[in-house]
């Protein structure tokens, strides 16, 4: 039985599973030389394919890597930001503290039952719909286009932004293949973006 598996988050990249022994695995930045490409990874899967020596009409079970953390926090939020915020919290503490699996359901809504505030009940219905799915993919269309200059990029309510606040830079030797120079760091800068966030 042969298994494709399908990734887009951060790196995309394709995985082809025969009887649970990896057949062949690629990112697809292998091929189309852009570092970290997200896009779908469509040569990356013609790779695993030609390797195994196989068509797509062979493969038997397609397997979608999905994120479900970001999606429960997006379907949180109809709870309010606060609770949106708690769950995210705890859920990368389940993740990064206590190594538990927040991409399945189940791990979601158990760590959710410890959310102070959040009706686990109602995020679980979300989750089952996917109503917070179209709010996610928007999220990451901005990301991918040239909206966002980097991180940290702040968005303000009245439709400001600032990219880098409060820092003055220069590169040293090529943009993006030498480094960057810090010549100024204004951390106050974050209390004038809070008082105007306020205040809109």
């Amino acid at each position: 039985m042969y298994v494709l598996g399908i990734s887009r988050v951060h790196d995309s990249a394709a995985a082809l599973v025969r009887d649970g022994e990896i057949v062949a695995f690629a990112e697809e930045e292998r091929f189309t030389r852009v570092k970290h490409d997200g896009r779908f990874p469509s040569r990356a899967i013609e790779f695993c394919l030609n390797h195994a020596g196989i068509t797509l009409a062979e493969v038997d079970h397609v397997a979608f890597y999905w994120q479900r953390w970001r999606e429960a926090v997006h379907a949180a939020k109809e709870q309010g930001p606060k609770i949106a915020e708690r769950l995210d919290r705890a859920l990368r503490r389940g993740f990064f503290g206590d190594s538990r699996n927040v991409s399945m359901r189940h791990e979601i809504l158990e760590i959710a039952e410890t959310v102070d505030g959040l009706d686990a009940a109602a995020l679980a219905a979300a989750l089952d719909d996917g109503r917070a799915r179209a709010a996610l993919a928007q999220d990451r269309s901005v990301a991918e286009g040239d909206e966002v200059k980097g991180s940290p990029h702040v968005f303000l309510p009245d439709g400001t932004s600032a990219h880098n606040p409060g820092i003055e830079m220069h590169w040293e030797g090529k943009h993006g293949e030498g480094f960057p120079v810090v010549d100024k760091d204004d951390p106050t800068v974050y209390e004038q973006l809070l008082t105007a966030a306020a205040h809109t």
